[in-house]
């Protein structure tokens, strides 16, 4: 399951330009028992915007992958999670020179373009839930296609296939 929303029509100057928004993914087992609950809520606060709090990022979503066939596409993803934020989050030397310590400082104010991060849940962690609040449509677009393509084999068809217009 993705559930992702975007900010909305930049063009039109829409960014992130609403009072709330909420969004609930609730999983149950056959007998009742809740085995995923989450909602996500944006809210205009009194003194500040949904713009403020969310900085550059554009899109924010959430991938869900459950039960044993889905195993080895979660161990995919969590090492592929992993690989990309060590990247994006890789720290500079830790020299103590002058200029190393500015340059860390520099890094350490700079957020990445792209985060992910991935959590298992459930009895055995036969789920995994995948976050990431990204700068643009087009790189959560891509990091969906390219994790999810392992699928293709149980559904058929690619399940983020470029689209040709």
């Amino acid at each position: 399951m993705v559930d992702w929303i975007t900010s909305g029509r930049h063009e039109s100057g829409e960014k992130w330009d609403f009072d709330l928004y909420k969004s609930t993914n609730n999983i149950f087992l056959e007998d009742g028992q809740p085995l995923f609950l989450d909602t996500t809520l944006l809210e205009k606060e009194k003194n500040g915007h949904i713009q403020e709090h969310m900085h550059n990022y554009q899109v924010i979503a959430m991938i869900l992958l459950l039960g044993p066939k889905m195993q080895y596409i979660q161990n995919l993803v969590q090492d592929n999670v992993k690989k990309i934020m060590s990247e994006q989050l890789l720290h500079p030397s830790t020299s103590l020179s002058h200029h190393h310590q500015r340059e860390k400082a520099d890094h350490l104010l700079t957020k990445p373009s792209f985060l992910a991060s991935c959590s298992a849940f459930g009895p055995k962690k036969t789920g995994l839930v995948v976050r990431v609040a990204a700068e643009t449509t087009e790189s959560v677009y891509k990091f969906l296609r390219l994790q999810l393509a392992p699928m293709e084999p149980m559904i058929g068809v690619p399940p983020y296939k470029t689209s040709v217009i």
